[in-house]
């Protein structure tokens, strides 16, 4: 064979491989392209999203799914204005986002009617005007009865400047207001919760104003009563006797007993308070449950155990118990200002059964608040549940009351969730059900990095020269060894 001919056939056989890469190249191409098309209209056809929330501001919880796959009544929640004009920006829109999970529940529909257009509507859906709705407004409906949902209801808002008086969204309670209200409304039956208010207790109009609303939500009714002038009505399921500042009346005590006597519950919380009365009549009651308060005040010496700067503000252990259960594993942290302990008697009685619910540290020391009361070392309950099995009557004595006060929640709202938890469930085993919510709110926040000059300097650099000049290295790599192919 001569040079000629074998220096064709080389060139010949570059020119093969030449194309036969540049075929495979272009088919390569050619087919990235049809599946990518391919994949994006797949993708019209196909409704998918996903939450990337940090706390799912746009999904429903487990407790909230389960309420609405048992649901066996319909629920209809009436959006008051035209959701079509809600803007992308617009907080509503949230709201909008979020009630598309609950109208894919076969008893909830979610249907949106704008008021000023359509006044009939308004009238027949409140024709006596009593739940003052607006327009914006949310009003969940089944059977006769109905709960309005405001924006305060869905967000947790503050004041970002004092100057302006600015408001500004941190977190949305969305979720739990709609399964609350969805709950409320289709209850069979209401418990009825009386405040006693003969002795400057905290009720539901003072002190008690937040942890009331909650209760209203859950669905109780929520009322209340001067056990010294009024009858307890038959109605009445649970009297709660939160923090007297003086004694109850025989005559009180009397019917608290005739009332439990027919199997209902009484709640009592109590702080420690500076005083020379000792509630003889109070005890009395409570000792005919093998439960009394105790006469001190707790103060802890364990550091996990109190707020730093405070050991007087304690954060009392959960009990794993039967009345505990329901919220034992995602507990966080209730705060007990000044608290008191709880004593358990040495009475034989079988027909009682006690549960604690709450213990301080080993490191406590009880301070007693009277000059015949030694202090104590050692831990101490702070919470006990006690049930009666010959009337099914029901006890929970506290030794705190303020750890659901308004100010206290206003000033430590870190602890809110802890505290709400433990009321709420507390009610739940006074009422023997469970409906109760337990959806926290969702903060909206954002995560950050924070660095320094230097390190966003090193970073710009490399985003900016490093990282081109990587691929460019890269692409000449690959070019030298393909030109010798």
């Amino acid at each position: 064979m001569t040079e000629k001919n074998t220096n064709y056939d080389v060139k010949k056989i570059e020119r093969s491989r030449k194309l036969k890469y540049g075929s495979n190249a272009i088919i390569v191409m050619i087919s990235s392209i049809v599946v990518f098309v391919m994949i994006n209209l797949i993708a019209s056809w196909i409704t998918f999203e996903v939450d990337l929330t940090p706390e799912g501001l746009y999904s429903i919880g487990d407790q909230t799914k389960s309420i609405l796959e048992n649901l066996t009544k319909e629920v209809t929640v009436y959006g008051l204005f035209d959701e079509t004009k809600i803007a992308d920006d617009n907080s509503y829109s949230k709201i909008i986002d979020l009630l598309k999970k609950y109208n894919a529940y076969d008893n909830v529909k979610v249907e949106y009617v704008n008021p000023n257009t359509n006044v009939e509507f308004m009238n027949n859906l409140d024709p006596d005007n009593v739940l003052g709705m607006t327009t914006n407004n949310f009003v969940v409906v089944c059977g006769d009865y109905k709960k309005v949902l405001k924006y305060y209801d869905f967000f947790e808002s503050y004041a970002s400047d004092y100057n302006t008086f600015g408001v500004v969204d941190v977190g949305s309670k969305a979720e739990l207001s709609l399964t609350s209200a969805i709950n409320y409304v289709s209850r069979d039956e209401r418990t009825t919760i009386l405040f006693s208010n003969g002795h400057d207790e905290f009720t539901d109009d003072y002190d008690y104003i937040a942890v009331s609303e909650k209760f209203t939500l859950n669905g109780f009714k929520i009322g209340r009563i001067n056990l010294y002038n009024e009858s307890i009505p038959d109605e009445a399921d649970i009297i709660v006797i939160a923090n007297p500042t003086s004694d109850l009346y025989p005559e009180e005590v009397k019917k608290l007993k005739e009332f439990m006597a027919a199997g209902n519950s009484v709640y009592v919380l109590m702080d420690c308070m500076i005083t020379n009365d000792r509630f003889t009549n109070l005890q009395s009651f409570l000792y005919d449950y093998n439960v009394q308060l105790g006469y001190d005040k707790i103060k802890e010496y364990d550091t996990d155990f109190y707020l730093e700067g405070n050991q007087y503000y304690i954060f009392p252990e959960l009990i794993r118990s039967d009345v505990n259960e329901p919220i034992y594993e995602n507990f966080t942290k209730l705060m007990a200002p000044n608290a008191r302990s709880i004593n358990i008697l040495r009475i034989l009685n079988n027909n009682l059964s006690i549960q604690p619910l709450l213990i301080t540290s080993e490191k406590t020391k009880l301070e007693g608040i009277y000059d015949d009361i030694k202090d104590f070392s050692g831990a101490a309950y702070v919470a006990v549940a006690v049930t009666d099995s010959t009337t099914n009557a029901k006890l929970l004595l506290s030794g705190t009351a303020s750890f659901m006060q308004d100010q206290i929640l206003i000033n430590y709202s870190q602890y809110d969730a802890g505290a709400t938890k433990f009321m709420l469930n507390n009610l739940n085993w006074l009422e023997g059900e469970t409906s109760e919510m337990f959806i926290e709110q969702k903060d909206f926040f954002v995560n950050s990095i924070i660095i320094t000059t230097k390190q966003a300097n090193t970073v710009g650099g490399f985003l900016v020269y490093g990282l081109p000049s990587l691929i460019l290295l890269a692409g000449l790599i690959v070019y030298l060894r393909r030109r010798h192919l």
